[in-house]
């Protein structure tokens, strides 16, 4: 026992020396120094198109619905345009039934999808994502929202059922 303590005083005596000679910066995280590292993959934004706003409990396309799917149509780029449309559902309702009111985001964004889908819009430019009740965007919380170019969503806090 007594041959290992010389070891370790030697062995902090090392990283002491190594702290001492590391300039400040480094020797502090950047969330220490009130820096924010960079993002890995940095999100790129999105514009939002319009929003498709549905009755409550309903996933059914209103004359207003339809009337702003065709406005969006209008101005959507052409097929060669590289970004993505992205149809974000949301619902309203009990929030503790997570999966009744993902569902009916989820029965939204496919609607929306179909309606585009029947007027050309094809199916490998669309991105859909029923989010339910999660508090996203602005708007209200009754709708699809059509996205242009990628969108960083945070992840739906579930709730499990017992």
């Amino acid at each position: 026992m007594h041959r290992s303590i010389p070891v370790v005083f030697r062995t902090v005596a090392l990283l002491a020396a190594l702290l001492a000679a590391m300039p400040a910066a480094a020797q502090t995280p950047a969330s220490a120094a009130g820096e924010v590292p960079p993002a890995k993959n940095p999100v790129r934004s999105a514009e939002r198109l319009g929003q498709i706003v549905f009755e409550a409990s309903s996933s059914r396309l209103s004359g207003d619905a339809r009337a702003e799917l065709d406005r969006i149509l209008k101005i959507l780029p052409q097929e060669d345009d590289r970004r993505r449309i992205q149809l974000l559902g949301f619902a309203t309702g009990d929030a503790q039934l997570v999966s009744t009111n993902r569902r009916l985001a989820l029965d939204r964004v496919l609607t929306v999808r179909q309606y585009l889908f029947e007027r050309g819009i094809k199916l490998a430019r669309r991105d859909a994502r029923a989010l339910g009740t999660t508090a996203f965007g602005e708007g209200p919380a009754d709708r699809v929202d059509v996205m242009l170019g990628i969108v960083d969503v945070p992840a739906p806090t579930e709730r499990r059922h017992k």
